[in-house]
């Protein structure tokens, strides 16, 4: 007769023995460098996936914070991942490029307490018009009892995954992910014989196109308010800390700020661009607190000797001086970013290139913007 409480016992025997094993497996391959068992060469040291989605990579960027290594924190989405190199600030102000491709304002709101605790004395945050605008909530990092012991780190299937595909990529020495440098920046390397640089422009333009074009349906002051919120928290919390704070608008291309007036939307470009500011601005004057830090808005967008760079076209293909695309900006661009508001000395900056804004100067600013455009347009046309 056979003996099903053998059975049984032997079926779960091996069930424990096999999640032990996939325990041991993931702990030992570490796909997000969490556990720091083992480094070994061709197995598991680049981790490919430690940045696969923005659960792992919200993770990964707490756990840097609080290692307090870093003085200088820079945030945003994939502009400052790909523009702003830490390598560029002095010693002394040691650097962390904390941002991620697609991160918006509300992804930021999950690094409070980290930023509360950390010994960060400046942070650098590149923000962009549209930047989460458009997603449907506000998407918070998952804090369950799973992710306090780590074990969602250790037992899902996706974890499994990665760290299969962790040491296929060392093996083999591919790339499945997004990998950083040690200080957080992502190198861009191009293969410039493969590029048809008119259609990486085209592609990026029209996508901006149809975010541009479902502003149109939201009720986009709303939605601006609840951006801001994390703007006044930096507000507050860097005078709570003595931490300067360094807010810039992103200097896309000029062809993407004259897709917002030809789509009847610089109005709302203004009334984000207004409120950015005066989120700022009055939220300071509000504060009490007798530390002398700084926060400052700076502008590097508009019409300037960077943003009306030639761009390439199907017949004249070419790989720009200034820019990837006409959404993103090259390290060289990033580099005049941090000199215009550092003041380093170790680089000449063109004079139109990026204005400090405040509330004397910012309307008169916006206006200047809006008219070069116009008159840009009136020129080509005439043509």
């Amino acid at each position: 007769m056979y003996n099903y409480k053998t059975y049984i016992k032997n079926y779960f025997l091996y069930l424990l023995i096999l999640f032990i094993l996939l325990m041991s497996f993931v702990l030992l391959v570490d796909p997000y460098c969490e556990f720091n068992i083992v480094s070994i060469d061709r197995f598991n040291k680049i981790k490919t996936r430690q940045y696969s989605d923005k659960s792992n990579w919200i993770k990964a960027t707490k756990k840097i914070i609080l290692t307090n290594k870093y003085e200088t924190i820079f945030l945003g989405s994939s502009r400052v991942l790909k523009g702003l190199n830490p390598d560029f600030l002095p010693e002394s102000y040691k650097g962390y490029n904390a941002a991620y491709s697609s991160a918006n304002f509300y992804d930021f709101e999950n690094f409070k307490k980290e930023i509360e605790k950390s010994n960060i004395k400046r942070i650098v945050w590149g923000i962009d018009f549209c930047d989460g605008c458009l997603d449907d909530s506000v998407k918070s990092h998952r804090n369950n009892i799973l992710s306090g012991l780590q074990l969602e780190s250790i037992i899902s299937s996706q974890t499994l995954y990665d760290s299969i595909v962790t040491i296929l990529d060392n093996l083999f020495l591919l790339k499945h992910g997004i990998l950083k440098d040690n200080n957080g920046f992502l190198v861009t390397k191009e293969k410039k014989y493969e590029n048809n640089y008119a259609a990486i422009f085209n592609n990026v333009e029209n996508g901006f196109k149809r975010k541009i074009h479902r502003i149109k349906r939201i009720d986009y002051y709303l939605t601006l308010q609840r951006e801001f919120s994390f703007v006044e928290w930096l507000v507050r919390i860097s005078k709570e800390k003595n931490m300067d704070i360094y807010i810039y608008i992103s200097p896309v291309h000029i062809n993407l700020l004259n897709i917002i007036i030809d789509g009847y939307q610089f109005e709302t470009y203004k009334s984000w661009v207004e409120l950015l500011s005066k989120t700022i601005y009055e939220t300071d004057l509000h504060q009490n607190n007798k530390n002398d830090n700084v926060f400052e808005l700076w502008d590097f967008s508009g019409y300037n000797s960077i943003t009306k760079e030639a761009i390439p076209t199907i017949k004249n293909n070419f790989p720009m001086k200034w820019y990837i695309d006409p959404s993103h900006y090259r390290e060289t661009v990033g580099n005049m970013i941090l000199e215009k508001i550092f003041d380093f000395g170790k680089l000449e900056v063109p004079l139109d290139f990026g204005v400090k804004l405040n509330p004397n100067n910012i309307n008169r600013h916006l206006e200047l913007m809006y008219l070069s455009a116009e008159g840009a347009q009136n020129s080509v046309s005439a043509l």
